[in-house]
């Protein structure tokens, strides 16, 4: 094939061809970096999809394990409350010997002292022994109107054989509380 064309056209002819390479060549690129930026919008999107997935997940798992946490302090709470109920049901008719050992200290006159203490229960009263020693008939007997005023105690008694010395007496004592 023979190109009669003038030399001007055929550079005018090879100038488009090269622009059209460049052209398409450009376009090729355009078309490529278009895509590029696709897929990274597609991959962005669907990397924050999953994380906030997780996110949910995790305040789920979150609520859950502060949901277990709750539920097993409720249940030690429940627990204490039940072991506090019985410990309240069982020293619920028990005397209290504690305010009565405070009275019966209280009243002791100077120099005197007690030995031993016992008590029994029984279903309606409390029946209290004292033992100890007083310096003195005069104390033994003021320790004695103290402990027969004191109204929450029945059945005051000591003795008759704690009363026969005046001095070192090793006395005995037995009561009953209401």
């Amino acid at each position: 094939m023979i190109n009669l064309l003038p030399p001007q056209e055929k550079k005018d002819i090879l100038g488009r061809r090269k622009l059209k390479l460049v052209l398409l060549f450009e376009i090729g690129i355009l078309l490529f970096l278009v895509s590029l930026l696709c897929t990274l919008f597609f991959v962005v999107i669907y990397l924050s999809g999953e994380l906030e997935t997780e996110k949910l997940l995790m305040a789920e798992k979150s609520a859950l394990i502060n949901l277990q946490a709750f539920s097993d302090s409720q249940n030690r709470v429940k627990v204490l409350n039940r072991e506090f109920s019985d410990l309240t049901s069982f020293y619920k008719g028990k005397p209290k010997l504690t305010e009565l050992f405070e009275r019966i200290y209280a009243r002791l006159p100077e120099h005197s002292y007690l030995k031993n203490i016992s008590f029994v229960t029984d279903a309606e009263r409390v029946k209290v022994s004292l033992s100890g020693f007083m310096p003195t008939a005069e104390s033994l007997l003021v320790f004695k109107r103290e402990m027969e005023r004191d109204k929450d105690l029945l059945g005051v008694t000591f003795p008759a054989a704690d009363w026969t010395s005046s001095k070192d007496i090793d006395f005995t004592l037995s009561f009953e509380l209401k």
